[in-house]
Formats: structure tokens, sequence, C-alpha cells
């Protein structure tokens, strides 16, 4: 679901509308994701990532279940720890303390949409819609608020909504042409976004 979801470009904002529940921990990356609080572990405790042993542990690699079923935490360093790197490893104990490990259960994403508890398609369409929105938002208001001529608006809006007469947009019309190289550089598809932003002649 990550993958798909980062095709479109949200992949920023994935994490910041799932989140992790763990369950045998052979899913979630120990110091990659975001599973034990609003920050991945790497994020959060830098120094302790650079001398782990293994920067590519899983959660269930991070300790063991002991003969009480309760879990141990057990993280591998490549050298002795200084004193202050002892107190960030006492602090991500405690971290790691709110968190339960269920060998019994498999890993889960849990949907964290402010006005539904439950995943739907709906759920997910509202939020994509409303990051695409406050985007578009952002950049009309901008434009509006630009001290320049209307002709220039115009054209800025036009280049936004992808309405400018380019070549990339006469064939998606049913035109024929002889060619849809740019007719400034001769290099690439004349599309809008080529000709105001990476045509080097433009």
């Amino acid at each position: 679901m990550k993958e798909v979801w980062s095709l479109d470009e949200w992949k920023n904002s994935f994490e910041d509308t799932f989140s992790w529940e763990v369950g045998n921990g052979r899913e979630i990356r120990f110091w990659e994701d975001k599973w034990a609080g609003n920050l991945n572990l790497k994020e959060a405790f830098p120094r302790l990532f650079t001398i782990s042993s293994n920067k590519d542990l899983f959660v269930c690699q991070a300790g063991e279940r002991l003969q009480n079923s309760e879990w141990k935490w057990k993280i591998e360093w490549i050298r002795n720890m200084f004193e202050w790197e002892r107190t960030q490893e006492h602090q991500l104990m405690q971290v790691l303390g709110y968190q339960r490990v269920k060998l019994d259960k498999e890993d889960s994403w849990v949907w964290k949409d402010k006005g539904s508890a439950m995943f739907t398609v709906r759920s997910v369409y509202k939020v994509l819609n409303d990051d695409v929105l406050g985007i578009e938002r952002e950049l009309y208001g901008y434009f509006r608020r630009m001290k320049a001529q209307p002709s220039s608006h115009l054209t800025a809006l036009r280049v936004l909504e992808d309405k400018i007469v380019s070549k990339s947009n006469l064939v998606r019309r049913g035109l024929c042409m002889n060619t849809i190289l740019c007719c400034l550089c001769g290099e690439e598809e004349e599309t809008t976004s080529h000709l105001f932003c990476t045509c080097r002649v433009s």
C-alpha cells in the first residue's frame, strides 16, 4: 500500500495518515518506520542509529521473548558506549517500554483519519483531495496577490492549469503534428512544464 501511495507523490504524507500497530514485528523496520511515536527512531535517536550494529533491523529482531512470555528489548551496538550515549539508550528503552510485541498477531496499518476510525475508499479520497485543494488554494492565492500585469496573471494561471497551447496539448486534443519536440530547443517533448521550467532556450 505504501508503494502505491508513493506513485502519486503523496509519499511524505503516508505516515501522517497511517500508523503502524505492532504485532509480531516482522514487517516494521525498527529504525526507519514510524511505529513508536511521531518520529522514526532513526530521527529521534540519530547517534544511536549511527552506532547500531544492524541499521536494517526489523522490530522482531530487536529483542527476544522470555520464558514468562514477556518481551525483552535487546539491541546490539558496534562498540562500547560513552556515558552520554548510555543516557540516550535509557531514553530509547523508555520509549520502547510503551510498545508490546505480540508474536501471535501480524503487524498492521491503522487509519488515522480524524473524521473516521474506519478505512474506506471515501476517506482516502477525502484526504488526497484536501491535500491537492490546499496546494491549489495556496497557488491561486499567491497569483492573486502578485503585483503584475493582468496578462501575466492570465499566463501564470494557464500554466498552472496546463492550458498552454503546447504541442503535447494539441496532440492530446486530436491534432496531427509532424513532431512533438520543442520548437525552441528541439530536444524534448514540448509540454507546458518543459516550456516554462526545463527548456534550455526559453
